[in-house]
This record gives structure tokens, C-alpha cells and sequence, in this order.
């Protein structure tokens, strides 16, 4: 093949219509290289955005807590100024009515309470009966003896019963099993008396 073949070849339609296609590629390659780079700068523009959601957020809390702030200043200071106007009014309605004292107050010559009399005469009467109370309980829990009768009645008492205990060792006694009986008294071994 020579030269000649080449340039007809480069004539013929279907070289045209490649070269067509070729061009037309060309292009469309140019616009979606351009429509890849404004995708790609829209991406960097949202992930710039997504990043920046955290500043934002923090930022609008901050606007939203001042507005709380400010809301409630202003709600306090609203309702002080309806009473101070509604106590103006009150005032300008009281301006005519003046109260004065007629009769100025006078301390009793008195006292109300406690009467001090009264007061010394009762615990008087109670301290002598508890006294007395006193001394006849301490005179009955006292075991002394305060005359001879009553040591001669106590050492009576006394002798009646060591009487009776004497009369409880001279029984002889009685045939028993060697058990313990309940009830019955008797010597134990090891003990004289």
C-alpha cells in the first residue's frame, strides 16, 4: 500500500463518519470532565457544610440560651413593672384616706402573767407535801430498830423459828431410796449444822 491508498482511504465516508464520532467523543468527554469537576467541587462544598454542622449547632445553642436568658430578664422585669403601677395606683387611690391615731396605747400596771404570789404559795404547799412524802416512805423502807420492844418482839420472831428448825434436826430421818424428794428436807453430805 502506498501513499495514494492512505489519502483515498482518509476521504472515504466511513472515515468521516469515524472522525465525526471521534470528534463528537472529544467533546463529550470535555463536558463530562467539566460536569465531574463542578460535581466534585459541589461534594467538597458539602462536606465543608458537614463539617462546619457542629460549629453551627454550638452556635445556635449559644443564640438559643442568651434568647432564654434575655426572655426571662425581660418576663421579671415586665412583671415588676406591673405591680409597681398597679402599687401606684393603689397609693393614688389612698391618698385621700389618711389614717391617724386617735388613742395612743397604755401598758397595764399589771402583770397578765405569771402571778407571782400565787405562784411561791403553791410550790411551798407542794415541796412540804413531798417532803412528807419522803420521810414516811424512808420510815417504812428502814429495817433499824428505833426501841427495845421492837428488838425483843423481833429476836421473839427469831428464837420461834430457830425452835422450829431444832425440831427438824432431831427427827430422825427417814428410810429414803437415796434419790431426791422434792419438798423434803434433809441433810446433805458435807454439811453440819
Amino acid at each position: 500500500m502506498g501513499k495514494t491508498d492512505i489519502t483515498q482511504s482518509l476521504g472515504s465516508p466511513y472515515v468521516l463518519r469515524l472522525r465525526e464520532m471521534l470528534g463528537g467523543a472529544e467533546s463529550e468527554l470535555k463536558m463530562l470532565k467539566i460536569e465531574e469537576q463542578r460535581l466534585r467541587a459541589d461534594i467538597a462544598a458539602y462536606q465543608a457544610r458537614l463539617e462546619n454542622t457542629p460549629k453551627r449547632e454550638q452556635e445556635f445553642q449559644e443564640v438559643s440560651r442568651d434568647y432564654e436568658t434575655t426572655k426571662q430578664l425581660y418576663e421579671s422585669l415586665s412583671k415588676r413593672l406591673e405591680a409597681a403601677q398597679l402599687a401606684e395606683s393603689m397609693e393614688q387611690r389612698q391618698k385621700g384616706e389618711q389614717f391617724r391615731i386617735l388613742d395612743s396605747a397604755v401598758p397595764s400596771g399589771l402583770p397578765a402573767a405569771p402571778n407571782r404570789l400565787k405562784l411561791l404559795a403553791v410550790s411551798l404547799v407542794l415541796s412540804l407535801g413531798l417532803a412528807g412524802g419522803a420521810l414516811m416512805l424512808a420510815e417504812m423502807l428502814d429495817t433499824s430498830f428505833h426501841s427495845i420492844d421492837e428488838l425483843r418482839q423481833f429476836s421473839d420472831r427469831a428464837s420461834a423459828g430457830e425452835r422450829a428448825q431444832d425440831r427438824d434436826r432431831r427427827r430422825p430421818p427417814a428410810p429414803d431410796s437415796g434419790r431426791f424428794q422434792p419438798g423434803r428436807r434433809g441433810r446433805s453430805a458435807g454439811t453440819d449444822r
